[in-house]
């Protein structure tokens, strides 16, 4: 977290002053003070460093926005789940290719909202991504309190049915 507030405050003019002060802030800088924001739970400041990353003109990388995602699921605050569905789409249009962390922590921020979870895992099947332990016990214990444990065991086997079925 330091190195994110030491970035946050240059970026805000706050910081060293020295004469090149945008060869020591890269993507790669900020994704690594994204992630450490995303450890605390400190999603608006993950949200914040995104920004001043796009005001740069710098590219954001598939793990800058995974941390940013990431975030969201150790943050558990309530409308995250939009965000994280928004940023999502955002991955896609970009170009980057979605992988598993974007979505293990996309699928984290869907807090109780099972058939957000349920959609998720599916397009994670569709995009040949496999599902994290976290994400699978995320989606039986959300499925399961709002009584459809029998839903996601189907489509947590359904992997493993088309497996059997081909082979």
């Amino acid at each position: 977290p330091r190195t994110a507030l030491l970035i946050m405050a240059e970026m805000d003019g706050k910081g060293r002053n020295t004469e090149d002060q945008s060869s020591w802030v890269t993507t790669e800088a900020i994704t690594a003070s994204v992630a450490a924001c995303a450890r605390l739970g400190l999603w608006k400041q993950t949200l914040g460093l995104l920004e001043q990353l796009k005001l740069r003109d710098l590219e954001p990388s598939t793990a800058t926005y995974a941390a940013v995602i990431d975030s969201w699921s150790y943050g558990r605050c309530s409308e995250t789940w939009e965000l994280a569905l928004t940023l999502l789409e955002e991955v896609r249009q970009s170009g980057l290719q979605l992988d598993g962390s974007c979505y293990s922590g996309a699928v984290m921020a869907t807090g109780h909202r099972w058939e957000l979870a349920i959609s998720a895992v599916k397009d994670m099947y569709q995009m040949r991504i496999v599902p994290t332990l976290a994400v699978y016990t995320h989606v039986l214990q959300t499925c399961r309190a709002a009584g459809h444990s029998d839903l996601a065991v189907r489509v947590l086997e359904a992997p493993l049915r088309e497996d059997l079925d081909s082979g």
